[in-house]
C-alpha cells in the first residue's frame, strides 16, 4: 500500500511581491524563506493584516484558505504573530508574521482579527488574546480560559502565583 505523500509547494515570491504592491504597496516588510528549504515568511505591517489576509484568501491563484495555526512569541519585547497559512487546492504554503509593541510589559495591544477571512482563527486568537495580551478587534467575545489569572501567562514578565 503506497502511502499519500503531500508535495511541499511553496508560494511563488515575485509571483506574492508583485500582487502585494499592486493592492497594499507599503504593506510588505520583508519576505524569506522560513528556514532552509521552508515557505515564504512575509513579515507585514500590522495595519494590513486583516486587508492582506483578505486579498490572499481570495485571490485566485492564490487560495490561501486554511490557517493552520497561530503563535506568537515574544522576543526583547516585541511580540511576533505568526499566520501559518495553506491552500486546499494548491498545497501552498505561507507564513504571515506581525510584530506588536506592547506599551508596557503589562499592557494590551491591538490588532484586527482574521476570523472573518478564516473561522478556524477563533480559538486560536482567543488563547493568543488571553496568553499574551493582544486584543483582537471584531473577535466575538467568549469565555476566558484561566479566569482566576491577573495577567497575561505567556508574557515574559508574568508574575509566578499571579491567581486571585
Amino acid at each position: 500500500m503506497e502511502l499519500l505523500r503531500f508535495r511541499k509547494r511553496f508560494v511563488d515570491k515575485h509571483q506574492l511581491l508583485s500582487k502585494i504592491h499592486e493592492i497594499l504597496p507599503t504593506s510588505a516588510v520583508e519576505i524569506r524563506r522560513f528556514g532552509r528549504e521552508g515557505p515564504l515568511s512575509l513579515w507585514i505591517e500590522v495595519q494590513s493584516l486583516l486587508r492582506l489576509s483578505t486579498f490572499l484568501n481570495q485571490d485566485s491563484e492564490l487560495q490561501l484558505d486554511l490557517l493552520e495555526h497561530l503563535s506568537v512569541a515574544e522576543f526583547e519585547k516585541v511580540l511576533v504573530g505568526s499566520y501559518f497559512l495553506r491552500s486546499y487546492q494548491t498545497q501552498e504554503q505561507l507564513i504571515l508574521r506581525i510584530s506588536l509593541i506592547p506599551a508596557a510589559s503589562e499592557g494590551w495591544v491591538e490588532v484586527d482579527s482574521v476570523v472573518s477571512v478564516w473561522p478556524m482563527a477563533e480559538p486560536m486568537e482567543r488563547e493568543m488574546q488571553e496568553m499574551f495580551g493582544i486584543r483582537f478587534l471584531g473577535l466575538p467575545v467568549g469565555p476566558r480560559f484561566l479566569p482566576e489569572y491577573q495577567g497575561f501567562v505567556l508574557r515574559k514578565g508574568a508574575l509566578p502565583g499571579a491567581f486571585t
